[in-house]
């Protein structure tokens, strides 16, 4: 049976869509609220995806999977490395790019530390 996005009945605070989403990666539902709160912060926008997500997205009916500690780990590596991307190019602290520099060397830092263990 093939995994299905859907919003979590047992990991929710809000609408259950951060525990959804981490129980589809198997990541830590933490990690993934942490990433949607920072996106927020940097673009408003993603308040009215998580909303969307939250009328598009159907009730799961699973019990939550166990999360695997290094896959949440190396799922906020490349979110890390995804936001100094973005931090970077889109250059939102007023042209400061040193937030997107330092989160992308931290991510990719971290993923190559990951690697070699």
């Amino acid at each position: 049976m093939a995994k299905r996005l859907h919003k979590s009945r047992r990991d929710r605070i809000v609408f259950g869509v951060c525990g959804g989403i981490a129980e589809y990666f198997e990541v830590d539902s933490t990690v993934v609220r942490l990433i949607f709160i920072v996106a927020m912060v940097f673009e408003p926008r993603f308040l009215l995806v998580y909303l969307l997500m939250a009328l598009i997205m159907p009730e799961g009916d699973e019990p939550p999977q166990e999360f695997d500690e290094k896959r949440s780990k190396e799922f906020l590596a490349y979110i890390l490395v995804a936001l100094g991307l973005l931090l970077l190019f889109k250059g939102i602290l007023l042209n400061s790019y040193v937030l997107g520099v330092l989160l992308l060397i931290i991510g990719i830092a971290y993923l190559l530390k990951m690697k070699n263990t």
